[in-house]
């Protein structure tokens, strides 16, 4: 009897301590939270419309991206650049998105409304190389080509002081760069009060013996290029009665 108590009890203390080790070996291992996202980022190039900017990304945690530009664009870049057309103050959000979950911050981008237009020069692709009877412009020869650009009325704001002679169609285009007499590169400038007055470009007939002869032309008002999705224009073709321009323009 005295033999078989320690036994009995040493096999005891053996299953507990075996049924102990089996617990501790079989707990699981614990899942980490996901670290959440942290929406952050700048930008530069802000400017006079219409103006690109570039964003740069610096969320931190994050797998993916949602921008929302504050003109109904959109971006699922990370590190976008975008267009802004027109003048004004633009609420632009960032949404970042990881495992974590997902996180917003917004930063305002303010887009200057340009107060002056530049023509830097002008190109004429068609012109009407007869008269409308079907005549020349100079008895037997093409004409001698030049521009003007004035308030369609009396005052001229531009004349070109070169002229293009004797102009056939190989001849074209006929590239007019605004310039003073001194041939230095002078753009027109014309302000925003301005800007819904009508322009004229006319297209001259050059003679030496008698007047000038006006061609062709057309009107055009520049307040119409500042709105829409093609607002604010650096190029701008337009054609009207036998005439094709193109505009270089630039906006301040």
């Amino acid at each position: 009897m005295n033999i078989k108590k320690p036994l009995i009890l040493l096999t005891i203390l053996g299953m507990f301590f075996s049924c102990q080790k089996d617990s501790t070996s079989s707990s699981p291992t614990p899942t980490p939270t996901p670290t959440a996202p942290v929406a952050n980022f700048s930008y530069s190039g802000a400017g006079v419309a219409p103006s690109t900017v570039t964003f740069t990304n610096s969320s931190t945690n994050a797998t993916s991206y949602s921008w929302d530009f504050g003109d109904n664009g959109t971006s699922v870049e990370a590190s976008p650049t975008h267009k802004f057309i027109a003048g004004g103050v633009y609420t632009v959000k960032l949404t970042a998105t990881g495992s974590g979950g997902n996180n917003s911050t917004t930063k305002t981008v303010n887009i200057t409304t340009p107060t002056t237009l530049k023509i830097i020069s002008v190109k004429l692709t068609a012109i009407p190389l007869t008269r409308p009877n079907g005549g020349s412009w100079d008895g037997g020869s093409g004409p001698d080509v030049y521009i003007s650009i004035t308030d369609d009325g009396p005052n001229t704001f531009y004349k070109s002081p070169i002229y293009y002679p004797d102009v056939v169609a190989s001849s074209l285009p006929l590239n007019f760069t605004l310039q003073n007499s001194s041939n230095v590169a002078t753009p027109l400038t014309i302000t925003s009060a301005n800007f819904s007055a009508k322009i004229a470009l006319i297209v001259w007939d050059r003679n030496t013996v008698l007047a000038d002869e006006s061609m062709t032309g057309f009107t055009f008002i520049p307040s119409n290029l500042t709105t829409g999705i093609l607002a604010y224009p650096t190029t701008w073709t337009a054609s009207a009665f036998g005439v094709t321009a193109e505009f270089t323009l630039q906006w301040q």
